[in-house]
C-alpha cells in the first residue's frame, strides 16, 4: 500500500472514531446529573485554570475531558501529575500544552514518558528542551521518536556523511524533521548530491529558517517554523531547472547565491520566484531577457521581498513617480 493510501486509510479511520467517541460522550453526558458537570466544570477551572470557554474548546476536540478521569494513567490529572510532579514544569505549561493539543489527553504518562527518555537518551535532549519542541510541533507525541531518528539518521549519513549528533542539531532547529516521510527526505538528500553540495552547505540549508516567527510560549523565547525539508522537493528542483532554462543561469550560480542568502531556496513555493519574474517583465515589456538576467546576477536580495512587497514598490514608481521598472 502507498504512502498517500495509508495516510487517507488513518484519517478515514481517526474520523470514524471522534465520531464514535463524541456518540458514546454525549450518551454519557445526558445520564449525569447537572450538578455533577457543574462541579467537574468548578474543579477543573478551580484546579487547573482552565475557563468556561477553554473547557467548551478541549471538549469539541477531546469530548471525554469534561467527564472525571477513570483511567489512571490518562486525562488531566495523570498529565499534570506526571509533568508537574515529575519533569517540574508549572501548571500554566499544562494547561497551555492541553489548549494547543487537546488530543494530548489520550495519551497514557507511560507513552508521555516514554518520549521523554527516548529524546534524553541518545539525542542528549533534555526535558525542558523537548517540551519546547512538542510546543511547536505537536504531532511529535505520534511519532516513534526512537525508530524515526534512527532512519533518518542513517540516510544522511549514507548520502552525505552528516553524523548523528548533527541530525539531532537539525532537529532541534526543525522538529517536523522527524515527522516527514523517508521518502521525501531521501528525494532531497538525492538532489543535494546531483547539485553537488558540500556538506557544510546541506546543514546551512537544511538549518535556515524563515525570520519571521511567533513566540508560543512565555517559558522560551522564540521559535521559527518552516524549513526546506519542509517543502515539496519540487520546489526546491524547480528553482534550479527555472533559472537554468528560462535564464540561462546555471546551477553554480544558483549554489553561490543559496551560499549567501539560504533563505532563497525557499523562493520557488507555488512558483513564487516565477511569478516575480513575470512582475518585472510585465511592468516594462522592453526590458530584454539579458537585462533582466543581469538583474537578478547582481541583485538577488532583491528577489527576497513578498511579492506583495514588490509589486506595490512597482505600482508606487509607475502611478506615483510616472516611471517605469
Amino acid at each position: 500500500m502507498s504512502h498517500k493510501n495509508v495516510i487517507k486509510r488513518n484519517n478515514t479511520m481517526r474520523k470514524k472514531f471522534a465520531v464514535s467517541e463524541k456518540i458514546t460522550f454525549s450518551k454519557m453526558m445526558l445520564k449525569m446529573p447537572a450538578d455533577a458537570l457543574a462541579d467537574r466544570r468548578s474543579h477543573l477551572k478551580r484546579e487547573y485554570g482552565f475557563t468556561i470557554e477553554e473547557q467548551r474548546y478541549i471538549a469539541r476536540q477531546k469530548p471525554n475531558f469534561l467527564l472525571y478521569d477513570k483511567d489512571s494513567t490518562r486525562g488531566i490529572a495523570a498529565l499534570t501529575a506526571l509533568l508537574v510532579g515529575k519533569y517540574d514544569f508549572s501548571q500554566e505549561i499544562v494547561r497551555t500544552l492541553v489548549l494547543k493539543y487537546p488530543t494530548v489527553l489520550g495519551k497514557t504518562t507511560g507513552q508521555l514518558e516514554y518520549f521523554f527518555d527516548s529524546l534524553n537518551g541518545k539525542q542528549k535532549i533534555d526535558h525542558v528542551t523537548a517540551m519546547r519542541l512538542v510546543f511547536e510541533v505537536p504531532i511529535l507525541l505520534n511519532v516513534d521518536v526512537v525508530s524515526k531518528a534512527k532512519e533518518i539518521e542513517e540516510l544522511f549519513q549514507v548520502y552525505h556523511k552528516i553524523s548523528a549528533e548533527e541530525v539531532t542539531e537539525i532537529f532541534k532547529v526543525f522538529p517536523y524533521l522527524y515527522c516527514c516521510p523517508s521518502e521525501k527526505i531521501q528525494v532531497f538528500l538525492a538532489h543535494f548530491r546531483k547539485y553537488k553540495l558540500t556538506k557544510q552547505q546541506i546543514l546551512d540549508l537544511v538549518s535556515y529558517l524563515p525570520p519571521t516567527s511567533l513566540t508560543k510560549c512565555y517559558f522560551y523565547q522564540s521559535m521559527k517554523t518552516g524549513g526546506l525539508l519542509g517543502c515539496k522537493p519540487k520546489n526546491f528542483t524547480g528553482l534550479f531547472d527555472y533559472l537554468k532554462w528560462k535564464h540561462n543561469i546555471g546551477a553554480r550560480e544558483v549554489i553561490s547565491i543559496l551560499d549567501n542568502y539560504p533563505e532563497f531556496a525557499l523562493q520557488n513555493r507555488q512558483e513564487l520566484i516565477q511569478k516575480k519574474f513575470r512582475l518585472i517583465h510585465k511592468s516594462n515589456p522592453n526590458l530584454s531577457p539579458i537585462f533582466i538576467r543581469n538583474l537578478f546576477r547582481r541583485h538577488p536580495d532583491m528577489f527576497l521581498k513578498s511579492y506583495a512587497s514588490m509589486e506595490a514598490k512597482v505600482n508606487y514608481l509607475k502611478r506615483n513617480l510616472n516611471r517605469q521598472l
